[in-house]
């Protein structure tokens, strides 16, 4: 049936309307709903207000009320947030959080406070909800990545290998106890210890002194030495003090040394 009610999208025989357009509400007569408006006499349809209005002025979208979280600045621009509210929601930009008092159920009474760093965002003080890079976000807090992690993409990610910290899961940047770093960024262990799984443990250092068929001294030792041997560094005594003899030092290898002998003939 053709209603005459305006905004009436169904009525009965009696011209009595039983349900209104999309957007509008069944009262005495059918309203558009707020945020809506009569676009025109004959109440063929009810049409949005201008944005962030509650209530505009038919047939025209110009608003008489704006939204709660907004208010007039001018016929000529409509709604607009609170000053210091940004956003289609009015709410603090981020960096910032909303301080209220005494509540937040008028938006006149919000104050935008800065978040404090490290915070990138925040909730309220002392409460990070994101964090500048490398802080990662733990219980609402921006901490450092700890100890055997490196930060990628917003995550710890474990360091590989020997690694105390790491630029990357390849690249060390300081290395575990009795451990150096090396010129490509690895971990080795120190002079005089060993790898043991993933420590260092410090290693037995010795040498053995050795009579071959010549009767020639040779010394060897289990682990190259940093520097080489001289004449200050080894002493050679008889139990006969009486045998005259001189001593030298000969190099073979870097673990290897000969000590010659020369006895005075009587």
């Amino acid at each position: 049936n053709i209603c005459s009610e305006a905004l009436c999208s169904y009525c009965n025989d009696y011209q009595e309307c039983s349900a209104c357009v999309a957007n509008a509400y069944k009262d005495q007569f059918c309203l558009c709903e707020d945020g809506y408006h009569n676009f025109e006499s004959k109440g063929l349809e009810c049409r949005p207000c201008e944005s962030n209005c509650q209530r505009c002025n038919p047939p025209s979208p110009d608003c008489v009320e704006c939204l709660a979280e907004f208010a007039v600045e001018s016929m000529a621009v409509g709604c607009e947030c609170l000053s210091g509210l940004v956003g289609k929601d009015c709410v603090c930009q981020k960096g910032f959080y909303a301080e209220c008092e005494p509540d937040c159920g008028n938006p006149s009474n919000v104050t935008c406070i800065e978040c404090k760093e490290p915070c990138k965002e925040c909730s309220g003080p002392r409460m990070c909800t994101s964090c500048e890079e490398p802080l990662v976000l733990v219980n609402a807090t921006c901490v450092e990545c700890p100890e055997k992690t490196f930060f990628r993409e917003g995550e710890c990610q474990s360091c590989v290998g020997s690694c105390k910290t790491c630029y990357n899961e390849t690249a060390c940047a300081s290395c575990i106890e009795n451990m150096l770093l090396t010129e490509d960024y690895k971990c080795s262990c120190k002079k005089g210890f060993y790898l043991n799984q993933t420590q260092c443990l410090r290693g037995k250092f010795y040498a053995e002194l050795k009579v071959d068929s010549d009767n020639n001294l040779k010394l060897y030792f289990n682990e190259t030495l940093e520097k080489d041997l001289t004449s200050q560094d080894y002493s050679v005594s008889l139990k006969n003090l009486t045998i005259e003899f001189e001593s030298s030092l000969e190099k073979l290898t870097n673990q290897e040394y000969r000590v010659n002998l020369e006895f005075e003939e009587e």
